[in-house]
């Protein structure tokens, strides 16, 4: 049973200096130029879908006016249409 106690410390031990090593691999990574170059296209991706979304708002937006533009043309040339003028 003592044995087992020691090989599970052990791979307790081995596991925590993985975890370690990993977490300054990955400091390193963050800290490296190629970690802040990914930073920075992540944010400008996020950039990106930001403005296209504003663009897409935008759009709708516009479409709507341009179908109420056409509701009142076709409402006023109901009522001024060209066989009632003399």
């Amino acid at each position: 049973m003592k044995a087992l106690e020691r090989d599970t410390e052990a791979a307790n031990a081995r596991a925590q200096k993985a975890e370690k090593a990993l977490e300054i691999i990955r400091q390193q990574h963050r800290d490296s130029d190629e970690g802040q170059s990914m930073r920075e296209v992540t944010k400008l991706k996020n950039r990106l879908i930001e403005v296209e979304c504003q663009l897409e708002r935008e759009r709708v937006a516009k479409d709507e006016m341009v179908s109420e533009q056409e509701h009142y043309r076709l409402a006023a040339h109901k009522l001024v249409s060209p066989g009632d003028v003399k």
